[in-house]
Protein backbone atom coordinates (compact mmCIF):
# COMPACT_ATOMS: atom_id res chain seq x y z
CA UNK A 1 0.00 0.00 0.00
CA UNK A 2 2.85 2.36 0.87
CA UNK A 3 4.52 1.97 -2.54
CA UNK A 4 1.19 2.51 -4.30
CA UNK A 5 0.79 5.83 -2.49
CA UNK A 6 4.31 6.89 -3.48
CA UNK A 7 3.55 6.06 -7.13
CA UNK A 8 0.34 8.10 -6.98
CA UNK A 9 2.14 11.09 -5.47
CA UNK A 10 4.96 10.95 -8.03
CA UNK A 11 2.51 10.56 -10.93
CA UNK A 12 0.49 13.54 -9.69
CA UNK A 13 3.65 15.62 -9.33
CA UNK A 14 4.76 14.87 -12.91
CA UNK A 15 1.27 15.63 -14.25
CA UNK A 16 1.19 18.96 -12.40
CA UNK A 17 4.66 19.88 -13.64
CA UNK A 18 3.75 19.05 -17.24
CA UNK A 19 0.40 20.81 -17.43
CA UNK A 20 1.26 23.64 -15.04
CA UNK A 21 4.33 24.80 -16.96
CA UNK A 22 3.34 27.18 -19.76
CA UNK A 23 6.81 26.71 -21.29
CA UNK A 24 6.47 22.91 -21.55
CA UNK A 25 6.83 22.19 -25.27
CA UNK A 26 3.32 20.74 -25.70
CA UNK A 27 1.47 23.49 -23.84
CA UNK A 28 0.18 26.82 -25.02
CA UNK A 29 -2.06 28.21 -27.70
CA UNK A 30 0.36 30.76 -29.13
CA UNK A 31 1.28 29.63 -32.64
CA UNK A 32 4.51 31.66 -32.48
CA UNK A 33 5.89 29.83 -29.43
CA UNK A 34 4.30 26.42 -29.93
CA UNK A 35 5.73 23.61 -32.07
CA UNK A 36 3.71 22.59 -35.12
CA UNK A 37 1.94 19.21 -35.13
CA UNK A 38 4.53 17.80 -37.57
CA UNK A 39 7.32 18.88 -35.21
CA UNK A 40 5.52 17.48 -32.14
CA UNK A 41 4.97 14.15 -33.90
CA UNK A 42 8.70 13.88 -34.61
CA UNK A 43 9.59 14.79 -31.00
CA UNK A 44 7.19 12.13 -29.70
CA UNK A 45 8.92 9.47 -31.83
CA UNK A 46 12.25 10.02 -30.10
CA UNK A 47 13.53 7.50 -27.55
CA UNK A 48 16.40 7.58 -25.10
CA UNK A 49 18.08 4.81 -27.09
CA UNK A 50 17.82 6.95 -30.22
CA UNK A 51 19.20 10.01 -28.44
CA UNK A 52 22.12 7.97 -27.11
CA UNK A 53 22.89 6.56 -30.56
CA UNK A 54 22.76 10.03 -32.15
CA UNK A 55 25.02 11.70 -29.59
CA UNK A 56 27.42 9.03 -28.34
CA UNK A 57 29.83 6.85 -30.25
CA UNK A 58 27.77 3.69 -29.74
CA UNK A 59 27.30 0.72 -32.03
CA UNK A 60 24.82 -1.15 -29.79
CA UNK A 61 22.24 0.03 -27.27
CA UNK A 62 19.43 -1.56 -25.27
CA UNK A 63 16.14 -0.92 -27.07
CA UNK A 64 14.72 0.52 -23.84
CA UNK A 65 17.68 2.43 -22.41
CA UNK A 66 16.05 2.76 -18.99
CA UNK A 67 15.82 -1.02 -18.46
CA UNK A 68 18.62 -3.54 -17.92
CA UNK A 69 19.68 -5.67 -20.86
CA UNK A 70 17.78 -8.96 -20.90
CA UNK A 71 16.13 -11.37 -23.29
CA UNK A 72 13.12 -9.01 -23.29
CA UNK A 73 15.30 -5.90 -23.76
CA UNK A 74 18.18 -6.97 -25.99
CA UNK A 75 21.01 -4.93 -27.40
CA UNK A 76 20.25 -3.70 -30.91
CA UNK A 77 22.38 -1.99 -33.52
CA UNK A 78 22.09 1.79 -33.53
CA UNK A 79 21.30 1.83 -37.25
CA UNK A 80 18.08 -0.07 -36.44
CA UNK A 81 16.88 2.55 -33.94
CA UNK A 82 14.36 5.05 -35.37
CA UNK A 83 15.78 8.54 -35.75
CA UNK A 84 14.04 11.90 -35.45
CA UNK A 85 13.66 13.63 -38.81
CA UNK A 86 14.87 17.16 -38.24
CA UNK A 87 13.79 18.25 -41.71
CA UNK A 88 10.42 19.06 -40.08
CA UNK A 89 12.16 22.21 -38.82
CA UNK A 90 13.89 23.19 -42.06
CA UNK A 91 11.22 25.52 -43.48
CA UNK A 92 9.30 26.27 -40.34
CA UNK A 93 9.87 28.97 -37.77
CA UNK A 94 11.20 27.80 -34.42
CA UNK A 95 9.35 28.68 -31.22
CA UNK A 96 10.53 32.04 -29.87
Amino acid sequence: MFFFLIEVVVAKQFRDLKFGDRYYFENGDNSVTRFTMAQLNQIRKSTMAGIMCENLDLKLVARNAFRPISEFNPLVRCDLIRKVKLNRWRNEKLPQ
